[in-house]
């Protein structure tokens, strides 16, 4: 089981706000300059989802994957992501 798209937005969302106390993630909050501030705008409900802006943050949401080497198993919320990953 994946994690639900809500969740992946809440993720990217988290890991931006909380960029500094998670020095590790700088540089895919940095390559993905895209993707992450529209999960923020998302998450924050700034902007309207299209289906473009979805492929944006699942790309961005592979990338984050991809980057932890870890097999998307289905992350609960922000914090359960932190606690799995950290």
């Amino acid at each position: 089981m994946s994690t639900a798209f809500d969740v992946r937005v809440e993720i990217l969302f988290g890991l931006r706000v909380a960029q500094e106390n998670y020095p590790q993630f700088q540089q895919f909050l940095d390559y993905y300059d895209l993707g992450i501030p529209y999960a923020q705008g998302v998450w924050q409900k700034h902007i309207k989802l299209t289906p473009k802006g979805k492929e944006i943050i699942n790309d961005t949401w592979y990338g984050l994957m991809s980057m932890i080497d870890m097999p998307d198993n289905g992350f609960k919320s922000f914090d359960d992501f932190i606690n799995k990953v950290v």
